[in-house]
């Protein structure tokens, strides 16, 4: 694989930590536009307080993935392993394009770094459940809820 798992990990750690505090900073400024929205008695519609609320959690959910990948990304280590398990980096390759995943506690999410995306995915997912314990070189069934899919292990990290 071209790419360093402690790299990986550094910079998808700072990738994260802008995106919580850019969650962190759009919260708070909705959270004050809408305390400053009229309500529905000033204008006879709630519909911009209301539309501010539906804003507001969509970032907190967004802040609270963010947050946890993160903390998941802390917490793994860049030991490397032949066999696939948690904090795994493995590059895949299906249908004739290369991913990679990075094997987490309870996150998901996608990274772009450089000109790679990195799926951080979680050990629960069926994806890992599938690869766990396979090496590279191997080709791997995934039974997914849209069918079958075929990954071949690239490498492991």
């Amino acid at each position: 694989m071209d790419i360093e798992k402690a790299t990986l990990i550094r910079l998808a750690a700072q990738q994260l930590e802008s995106e919580v505090a850019s969650f962190h900073k759009g919260i708070e400024q909705e959270k004050k536009a809408m305390q400053e929205a009229p309500s529905a008695r000033d204008s006879h519609s709630d519909t911009t307080r209301s539309q501010k609320e539906s804003l507001v959690g969509a970032l907190q959910k967004q802040y609270s993935e963010a947050h946890k990948a993160l903390a998941a990304l802390k917490q793994i280590g860049s030991k490397t392993s032949e066999k696939i398990g948690i904090s795994a980096l493995v590059g895949i390759e299906e249908d004739k394009k290369q991913v990679f995943y990075l094997i987490v506690p309870g996150a998901s999410m996608k990274l772009k770094l450089d000109d790679k995306v990195i799926q951080l995915i979680s050990v629960a997912s069926p994806v890992a459940r599938a690869l766990s314990g396979h090496r590279a070189g191997e080709t791997v069934e995934v039974k997914v809820p849209v069918g079958i899919r075929m990954l071949k292990i690239l490498g492991v990290q």
